[in-house]
C-alpha cells in the first residue's frame, strides 16, 4: 500500500504484483525518507485557516516531554522525513511526502477529540478508538491501522490488528474490515471489494513503531475546534516540494485555492492539478483485481418510475407546479426525491441536471436532491392603507399630530392596513441522467418546473422609527395594538416581508405623533387657564407663544399679533391686574381644528365688581391650541377705554388775577380697577372763571392729558372741572389780587 494511483486499476495479474511489492516499496521510501532528513527533514505547519506556512525543527527530543506548537486544526506536511504524534488515546506515524490535518470535536466533558484527516499520503494510526477522515469516507478504527490517499484522491485502508469500519457518505449501513483485511476507495464515496492483507504486510506494520531518530511531536493545545468538513484543497507531492518558509510559492497557492476547472486551463502550470468534487469516478469496481468491460444493452438503461417535487408527484415530461407552500421557507429548499428501476444497479449512476448544472444523485433505486431556490430582481411586497386608530396614516405626515384617550380601541393604539406580494416566478428545467461505468450518457427526462414564489411571511411594524421591530397579526391583511403612555412621541414604520425574505421599501417619513390622555375638550382648557395664569403672572414669553400668527381681531388696538404683543407690554408695564374669571362654555375639536371659550371675567381690585363678558376662539396648530380671537370690548389684554376717574394737579396751586398769568392743569384718567386707562381717551375741560385751553384734548400712552389755565383779573378761587365718559375730576386755582403800584418814595 503506497502512493500509486489507483483509479484507473486495470491491470489484471500485474495489478495483484504491485500489491505484493507494497511493503518492500514502503520500506524503501521509508528508509531512503529517514536517510535524507538528517539534510532536508522539510517538516512544515499551517495553522487553522492561514497561508502561511512555518518549519519546525525536525529533531526533538520526544522521551525528553518536549512539545511542538501544534493544536487543533493545524495542518502538518512533511517531505523527507517520517514524524511521529503522540495524541493521548492513539499513536500516529506520518510517513514522507505526506499531508495531515488535525481536526477535533469537543466531548461533553469539556475536552476534545482529536481526529486526523488525511489529505496526501500514508499514516498509521496505532491505538484507539479513533477515526480517520478520508475524502468522501470516514474510517473508525480501533487497533493498528492504515491509510493511503494518492494524488487523484483515490485512498486504500487497511486493517492490520483490531476493528474497522468504513462509513461513505450518505451510505445507510457502513462497511465492516476485519483484521487483517484491505478496501480500496473512490474520492465519491465508492467502494471496492474487501481483500485479505498478506502476511508481509501484516508483519511489516505490525512491527512499526518510533525510532530514536523519528521527530516526535505533541499537541500543546486544543482551544481552536475547526468544523470536520472534507478540505477543499488538492494535494500532490509536488505541492509538499513547493513548501518553504513563508507564504507558498503562485504554485503552491494556485493549488490552495481549489481553482476551477476552466482556471485550471488558464492558469495552469506545470503539474498543477485541482480536485474538483463534483467530478465522479469513471471506473465502479476499485478492487485490486481484474477489471471486466460490460456493453451495456437499452433494456439496462435506468427508468424513473417516480418523482415528487416538494410533495407534488410527477413523472419525465410534465411541468410541475409548485408554490412557497412546497418550499422549505428556512432554508429556501425544494426537496426532489423519486425512485428510478434498473436491473443491473450497481453499473450506473444518476444524475440530476438543474438548468444544465450536473449533479450525481445520492442513490438509484431511491435518490433525493435539494433544490436551493433562489431569486434574481425580485420584487418586493407593497404596504398599502395603513391606518392608525381609524384615522388615514398619512394624516400622521405633519408635525404636531396627536392621538388621546378618545382615538382608541379598547384602550390602544391599533395600526392596520394592507399587504401584498407581487407574483415572483422562477422556471427551472429540472433533467435525469444516467450514465454506465464507461460515462456513456443516456437522457432519462425532464421536467419543468414554474415555481411562484410569492406571498406574505409576516408584517412588522416600529413605534420608533425602526429602531425596534414587532410583528403584526395577519399577513395581507394584518392589525398591531399597543398601549400608549401618557405624553409620549411615536414614529411608526411598517414593513412586509415576503416567504422567499424579500423585505418592503419603508415610509422615508415616519408617521409621527404624540398621545396625550387629555381629550380635545380637556387640551383646550389646560391651555385656556395656562393663557390666563401667564397674563395674571405677567409671564410676556408664554402669552406670545399662545398667540396665533393669524390673530384677528375688531378690538381697537388688539387687531393683530403685533398689536397684541404691544398692547399686553403697555399692559403689564403700567402696574399688575389680576384677573378672576369663570367659564361659561368650552368647545373643541382637532378635526375641525377650532375651539372656543365663553366666560366672565372682572378685575379683582374692580371696585364696581362688574363681571364682563369674553369669549376666545382658538385654532389648532402645530400639535397645540393658540388663541386666534378675541370678542371682548372691555378686554383685560389691552387698557380699559372706560374712565371711571379723572386725578387732577397743578403746575402752580396760586396765581396773579391779572389775566394773564397761566398754570398748567394735569390730569391722569384711571379705570375702576385703578390702572390708567388707554390713550386716545377724550377728555372735556370746563372753568367756572378764567379761561381753559384747550377745553378738550385726548389721553396719552400714559393716560395722561394736559391743558393751561390763564387767570381772570378778579381776584377770588377758580374751579377747573375734567370730564371723560362719567369719571369727573375738579381742582382749585387760588387767584391773588393785585396791588396798587408804590409811590415814588416807596410802599410802607
Amino acid at each position: 500500500m503506497s502512493r500509486n494511483n489507483r483509479k484507473n486499476n486495470q491491470q489484471g495479474p500485474v495489478g495483484m504484483l504491485l500489491l505484493l511489492m507494497l511493503p518492500v516499496l514502503f520500506l524503501y521510501v521509508t528508509c531512503t525518507a529517514q536517510e535524507e532528513s538528517k539534510k532536508d527533514p522539510g517538516i512544515y505547519v499551517r495553522e487553522n485557516n492561514q497561508k502561511t506556512w512555518q518549519s519546525k525543527n525536525p529533531i526533538i527530543d520526544f522521551a525528553g516531554g518536549k512539545k511542538a506548537d501544534i493544536k487543533l486544526g493545524d495542518t502538518v506536511a512533511t517531505k523527507d522525513e517520517t514524524i511521529y504524534f503522540d495524541l493521548g488515546d492513539f499513536t500516529m506515524i506520518i510517513y514522507p511526502f505526506s499531508s495531515v490535518r488535525l481536526v477535533g470535536e469537543k466531548k461533553e466533558d469539556g475536552g476534545y477529540t482529536i481526529s486526523p484527516e488525511l489529505l496526501l499520503g500514508e499514516m498509521l494510526v496505532v491505538g484507539g478508538p479513533t477515526k480517520i477522515i478520508l475524502p468522501g469516507q470516514t474510517i473508525y478504527c480501533d487497533g493498528r491501522s492504515y491509510a493511503m490517499l494518492d494524488e487523484d484522491k483515490y485512498s486504500v485502508v487497511a486493517s492490520i490488528t483490531g476493528e474497522m469500519k468504513v462509513q461513505p457518505t450518505g451510505a445507510p449501513e457502513p462497511v465492516n474490515i476485519p483484521a487483517g483485511a484491505m478496501l480500496e476507495l473512490g474520492p465519491g464515496g465508492e467502494t471496492g471489494e474487501v481483500s485479505e492483507l498478506t502476511q508481509d504486510d501484516i508483519d511489516l506494520y505490525s512491527k512499526e513503531k518510533p525510532t530514536p531518530d523519528m521527530p516526535g511531536f505533541k499537541m500543546k493545545g486544543g482551544k481552536v475546534v475547526p468544523d470536520i468538513t472534507p478540505s477543499d484543497e488538492y494535494w500532490n507531492k509536488t505541492r509538499v516540494v513547493l513548501l518553504q518558509d513563508g507564504e507558498e510559492t503562485p504554485e503552491g497557492q494556485a493549488i490552495a485555492k481549489g481553482l476551477t476547472q476552466a482556471q485550471e486551463q488558464e492558469q495552469a502550470q506545470g503539474n498543477i492539478q485541482v480536485f474538483d468534487k463534483k467530478k465522479t469516478v469513471t471506473q465502479k469496481n476499485l478492487s485490486f483485481g481484474t477489471t471486466v468491460s460490460v456493453t451495456k444493452k437499452t433494456s439496462d438503461v435506468p427508468k424513473i418510475t417516480s418523482l415528487s417535487f416538494g410533495g407534488v408527484k410527477a413523472s419525465p415530461g410534465d411541468t410541475v407546479n409548485v408554490t412557497t407552500e412546497n418550499i422549505d421557507t428556512d432554508s429556501k429548499i425544494l426537496k426532489i426525491t423519486g425512485t428510478a428501476s434498473t436491473s443491473e444497479a450497481d453499473q450506473w449512476r444518476l444524475f440530476i441536471k438543474v438548468d444544465d448544472e450536473e449533479t450525481q444523485l445520492d442513490g438509484i433505486s431511491s435518490f433525493s436532491y435539494e433544490l436551493k431556490i433562489t431569486q434574481d430582481f425580485a420584487d418586493v411586497p407593497v404596504i398599502s392603507n395603513i391606518t392608525i386608530c381609524d384615522k388615514a396614516a398619512e394624516q400622521f405626515l405633519e408635525e404636531g399630530s396627536i392621538l388621546n384617550r378618545e382615538d382608541l380601541i379598547s384602550s390602544k393604539i391599533v395600526i392596520s392596513g394592507q399587504a401584498v406580494a407581487p407574483q415572483n416566478m422562477k422556471t427551472y428545467t429540472i433533467g435525469f441522467v444516467a450514465k454506465d461505468t464507461d460515462d456513456n450518457e443516456h437522457d432519462l427526462g425532464s421536467v419543468t418546473l414554474p415555481a411562484d414564489l410569492s406571498g406574505i411571511d409576516k408584517v412588522e411594524v416600529s413605534v420608533d422609527n425602526g429602531i425596534g421591530w414587532n410583528t403584526a397579526n395577519g399577513t395581507t391583511a394584518w392589525t398591531y395594538s399597543y398601549r400608549p403612555n401618557d405624553l409620549e412621541n411615536y414614529s411608526i414604520k411598517v414593513r412586509a416581508v415576503d416567504v422567499m425574505g424579500n423585505t418592503s421599501e419603508e415610509q422615508f417619513e415616519p408617521y409621527t405623533f404624540k398621545y396625550d390622555y387629555r381629550t380635545d375638550p380637556e387640551m383646550l382648557k389646560d391651555t385656556f387657564e395656562a393663557f390666563m395664569r401667564a397674563f395674571n403672572d405677567m409671564d410676556r414669553s408664554t402669552l406670545n407663544q399662545a398667540i396665533s400668527q393669524d390673530f384677528s381681531t375688531n378690538i381697537e388696538g388688539l387687531r393683530d399679533y403685533t398689536e397684541f404683543e404691544s398692547s399686553v407690554n403697555i399692559v403689564f408695564d403700567t402696574g399688575r391686574r389680576q384677573i378672576y374669571y369663570t367659564i361659561e362654555q368650552l368647545d373643541a375639536s382637532r378635526i375641525t381644528k377650532r375651539g372656543t371659550v365663553d366666560f366672565y371675567w372682572y378685575e379683582v381690585a374692580n371696585k364696581s365688581n362688574d363681571n364682563f363678558y369674553a369669549a376666545f376662539t382658538f385654532e389648532y396648530t402645530e400639535g397645540q391650541w393658540k388663541l386666534q380671537e378675541i370678542i371682548d370690548e372691555n378686554t383685560f389684554l389691552r387698557l380699559s377705554r372706560i374712565p371711571y376717574e379723572i386725578e387732577l394737579s397743578l403746575a402752580k396751586s396760586s396765581i396773579d388775577a391779572d389775566g394773564e398769568e397761566t398754570t398748567e392743569v394735569y390730569g391722569t384718567v384711571k379705570d375702576s380697577s385703578g390702572f390708567i386707562v388707554a390713550s386716545e381717551i377724550q377728555v372735556s375741560f370746563s372753568v367756572d372763571t378764567g379761561g381753559i385751553s384747550p377745553d378738550v384734548t385726548e389721553t396719552n400712552d400714559e393716560g395722561k392729558v394736559t391743558v393751561t389755565y390763564t387767570s381772570p383779573t378778579s381776584p377770588g378761587t377758580a374751579v377747573v372741572t375734567a370730564t371723560s365718559g362719567s369719571a369727573v375730576g375738579t381742582i382749585s386755582v387760588v387767584l391773588d389780587p393785585i396791588q396798587a403800584p408804590c409811590p415814588p418814595d416807596g410802599c410802607n
